[in-house]
Formats: C-alpha cells, structure tokens, sequence
C-alpha cells in the first residue's frame, strides 16, 4: 500500500473531525469542573469581596482556556491539509517499518 492510497481526503477529514470532537469534549469538562469548583468556593467565602474575585478568576480562567481552544480549533481548520497529511505519512512509514 503506498502513500498516496493511505493519505486521502477522506483520511484527513476523519482525523479533523476526530480533533474537533476532542477539543469539544476538553472544553465541556474544562467548563464542567471548573463551575462546581467555582460554586464550592463561593460557598466558602467569607464576604462579597472575596467571592466577586474568585467569579472573576473564574471567567478569566475559563475564558482563556476556551479562547486557546478556539485558536487550536481554527488553526486546524486552517492548515489541517499539512497538518493530517504529514501525519497520515509518517504514520504509513511507520507502518512499513514494523513490517
């Protein structure tokens, strides 16, 4: 099987659509852990002052995480042609090595 038969555009879809998937999952459980995280400690504030600080953390935290998600998101969208292929090759070589 050569290169060219493993490296398609089918191939490469599917892995985009594979990282997609994940990055979308990371962002559901960063979001998930962090809210409970967030009400617990509210809960142990002592006054206004401490709970408006750990709410802003909080959404400065997850805003950036999410914002770092988002750029990942659209670089892959972006370059995912050069991104998949080299992969898809690579792994083809490995494959023909352990062969």
């Amino acid at each position: 099987m050569s290169k060219n038969e493993i490296v398609n555009e089918k191939s490469i879809r599917t892995m985009y659509h594979r990282d997609c998937a994940l990055l979308g999952v990371f962002v559901i459980g960063m979001w998930s852990i962090l809210i409970p995280v967030m009400l617990t400690v509210l809960h142990l504030a002592p006054n206004g002052t401490v709970k408006a600080i750990v709410i802003c953390v909080a959404m400065i935290s997850g805003a950036a995480l999410s914002w770092g998600m988002l750029a990942v998101f659209f670089h892959i969208r972006r370059n995912r042609d050069a991104i998949y292929r080299e992969d898809l090759e690579n792994l083809a070589v490995l494959k023909g090595q352990k062969k």
